[in-house]
């Protein structure tokens, strides 16, 4: 009987450790709806217009080797496609930096680091994508 007994408060112990695994996955993974309401003229796609480093150069779409563009879904998720296929998923997240002056921001996420993504009319400004901490420009496309 003890080895009975053993089995099974193991089994429930590791039945108890499989749910807490689930359940955090589950909450980890949970989908975030962003671009909704005020947020839906997001939705659709963006083609990149140009990219100014910190020392002030300029580079335009023509000086890649491949062209870049973004994608907002109305399930909130931020795709860059390069040459057309889709490359990279991001999702988008309701976490707010309080330090930005500008409000017309959405963050989104790449790897476990949040960055900003500004709007204003169709042009979407981020310094993430495609080139990594440059002031990167989005048009969108009509």
């Amino acid at each position: 009987m003890k080895v009975i007994g053993a089995t099974a408060g193991k089994m429930k112990m590791i039945a108890g450790c499989v749910l807490t695994a689930l359940l955090l996955s589950a909450s980890s993974s949970q989908h975030e709806d962003v671009i909704t309401g005020e947020l839906a003229f997001l939705e659709g796609e963006y083609e990149f217009i140009y990219s100014q480093g910190e020392a002030g150069r300029v580079v335009q779409p023509t000086e890649l080797p491949d062209v870049y563009s973004l994608r907002i879904t109305k399930k909130s998720d931020l795709f860059l496609l390069k040459n057309g296929k889709k490359f990279n998923k991001y999702p988008f997240s309701k976490v707010k930096a309080p330090l930005l002056k500008d409000n017309n921001y959405v963050m989104f996420l790449v790897g476990d680091t949040y960055y900003p993504m500004f709007y204003k009319g169709d042009t979407l400004h981020t310094h993430a994508l495609p080139i990594e901490f440059n002031e990167n420009y989005f048009v969108k496309r009509k």
